[in-house]
């Protein structure tokens, strides 16, 4: 799990490749090809505070 110091999106400039009419939801999962993230907390605000990461193959692959 990765959990940064104020939470996903605490940055405006973050917003610009999210935006707050489409939140992100506790438990929701975000696939892209090779990864899962799923928001595994969130912050008083509704921004996801922690996020779980899956990858289809390990950190140390040759292929990554």
């Amino acid at each position: 799990m990765v959990r940064p110091y104020g939470g996903y999106l605490s940055w405006v400039i973050d917003r610009m490749f999210r935006s707050e009419r489409h939140p992100l939801i506790l438990g929701q999962t975000v696939k892209l090809t090779g990864m899962n993230a799923e928001v595994a907390a969130v912050t008083e605000d509704g921004r996801p505070a922690e996020a779980t990461f899956r990858f289809d193959v390990p950190l140390e692959s040759d292929s990554l």
